[in-house]
């Protein structure tokens, strides 16, 4: 019993340290570094705070508005600040200019509001790794909870490049845990938690149909879950008409290159005639677990493997790499093995991002270093100059996509080895 207790004492310790270090690092780099992306969606957002105009911008709608409310609340702690915003950041195909953005670089009072405007990405990266923590079994607790808080990648996209996707990570990571206690209610909530996350970024989207699998309890069950989606997603489409005039939906798709991403990778055949890769394996792994069955302890990892699919065989902006890791949090953690691995999709991935140059390097200090970071060495074509970039940057590539099957491959193995012994 003492001897059980001294364990729990460490662990409860070592937990502590972790939460300590991991805010001190977000503490740090959140208020002099910031990508031009964040200012953009601020711009926007500026038009509601400052001007009154809520719904200027209609594509992204519900993440849209929750940057509105945010800086319409920190507006008063942000004297002088109406001058710093762009008045192109919602015109479709204009954006912000380099002019805006260094008016926003002068302002006086910089580093308090960055560090405002990336608070709520930093609170919900926080609350990420506290229930990422509730989902695991206590005895992993410690290894999840880091896998999270200390992976570079979760720091880059958050704290660092200053992105919104950890706002939907959260609702989804929040469904997981209104999902545990399967009752009727609770998928209702789940549904509705995976619903808005999709509609606030739209990755989302692959996990809903094996959430579905997962936690259905019968064919009625499931059509139900199915119409109380559509009708999600029908209410924000009428409420985005009814307040802006347009359709959501039809501005992201016409403004919104990355989907488009996801066909990038496939087999030209004649004509107009293809075959995308990534919707080939993921139909196939639907149609594969729709046949199988798919249990609630399983979803984690089909979830995993989804996203190793999807960044294995689609092109993707670097602070999208962070949907890489909550999956993995729930899954690998404990894995000496599976962390190598990891390990070295985070080094390919640090070189892959090297392939817009500063823009994703070290104009991200330019709040802290000002027109210095111009005297940087640009790192894509410092490897130029060295090597032909195709090369260089497709070999990282292939690693990456490789390890990311062989990680996929491992979770999925002992789920395929279970359907060989009900045949």
């Amino acid at each position: 019993m003492r001897l059980m207790e001294r364990r729990q004492d460490d662990q409860m310790r070592k937990l502590a340290l972790l939460w300590v270090v991991a805010i001190l690092i977000r503490v740090v780099v959140m208020p002099f570094t910031m990508h031009f992306d964040a200012y953009q969606i601020y711009s926007r957002a500026s038009e509601a705070a400052y001007d009154g105009q809520w719904f200027g911008w209609t594509a992204q709608f519900l993440v849209q508005g929750l940057h509105n409310v945010w800086l319409f609340l920190i507006r008063p702690l942000l004297p002088d600040s109406a001058g710093i915003w762009s008045d192109t950041a919602s015109i479709a195909g204009v954006g912000a200019s380099a002019e805006d953005y260094s008016r926003f670089l002068a302002y006086d009072h910089l580093y308090r509001l960055i560090f405002l405007m990336k608070l709520p990405y930093v609170v919900a990266d926080l609350a990420c790794a506290y229930l990422i923590g509730r989902l695991v079994e206590p005895a992993r607790r410690l290894a999840a909870t880091a896998f999270w808080l200390l992976n570079p990648l979760v720091i880059y996209a958050t704290a660092i490049y200053g992105r919104h996707d950890v706002l939907a990570i959260l609702m989804v990571l929040a469904g997981l845990v209104a999902v545990r206690q399967v009752t009727d209610p609770r998928r209702l909530v789940a549904l509705a938690l995976f619903g808005l996350a999709t509609l606030t970024r739209f990755f989302p989207v692959v996990l809903i149909p094996f959430l579905l699998l997962a936690y259905r309890r019968n064919a009625r069950q499931l059509a139900f879950a199915v119409g109380f989606l559509l009708a999600m997603a029908g209410v924000v489409e009428v409420a985005g008409i009814a307040v802006a005039g347009q359709s959501p939906t039809l501005s992201i798709l016409d403004t919104h290159l990355h989907f488009q991403n996801w066909l990038d990778a496939g087999v030209y055949l004649r004509f107009d005639d293809s075959i995308f890769f990534f919707p080939l394996i993921y139909t196939l792994g639907l149609l594969w677990l729709s046949e199988r069955g798919m249990s609630q302890e399983e979803f984690p990892v089909v979830g995993a493997a989804v996203f190793l699919l999807l960044f294995a065989l689609t092109f993707f902006h670097p602070h999208y790499s962070i949907w890489l890791v909550p999956f993995l949090a729930l899954t690998v953690a404990n894995s000496r093995r599976m962390l190598v691995y990891h390990a070295i999709q985070i080094v390919c991935l640090l070189v892959y991002f090297a392939q817009w140059g500063s823009w994703t390097t070290w104009d991200l200090l330019q709040p802290l270093l000002g027109e210095r970071v111009t005297s940087l060495p640009d790192p894509y074509e410092a490897i130029a100059g060295q090597i032909e970039p195709r090369l260089f940057f497709g070999a990282f590539r292939s690693v990456l996509t490789a390890v990311s099957f062989w990680m996929a491959w491992l979770l999925l193995k002992p789920m395929i080895g279970r359907s060989r012994e009900r045949v």
